[in-house]
């Protein structure tokens, strides 16, 4: 969960979009989360994209907690779905907006997974 959301959560209330921000120096850039997520996509694994791998499902494991745990009705992820999967839809959106690799990742992770698991009124 970024800053943001913590200081969000203290005051109480939670924005109906992440805030996209630039990655501080000491933070995860979505184009680190990227190149630790890339190897999802691989059919055949090496002890680096292993690693990678590790990082990136840690990373997307935790925030996506975080975010349904925190956060009503901005996305709605359906049990069955799996942090691979997960960093599919994430290196997806990401492909599709290459203009965010300098923000912050869980920026636009957050954004991700809104965009690929919307909240229906229906529901």
């Amino acid at each position: 969960m970024t800053v943001i959301y913590a200081l969000f959560l203290t005051l109480g209330t939670i924005p109906q979009t992440p805030v996209l921000r630039s990655a501080s120096p000491n933070g995860t850039s979505a184009a680190k989360l990227v190149s630790w997520c890339e190897p999802v996509n691989k059919a055949t694994r090496d002890v680096v994209d292993t690693a990678s791998l590790g990082r990136c499902f840690g990373y997307m494991n935790g925030y996506i907690q975080a975010f349904t745990d925190f956060t009503e009705d901005m996305a709605c992820i359906p049990d069955a779905v799996t942090v691979s999967q997960g960093a599919k839809v994430y290196l997806k959106y990401m492909n599709e907006h290459p203009e965010y690799l300098h923000m912050d990742a869980g920026s636009t992770l957050a954004l991700s997974v809104m965009q690929a698991f919307p909240c229906h009124a229906d529901k």
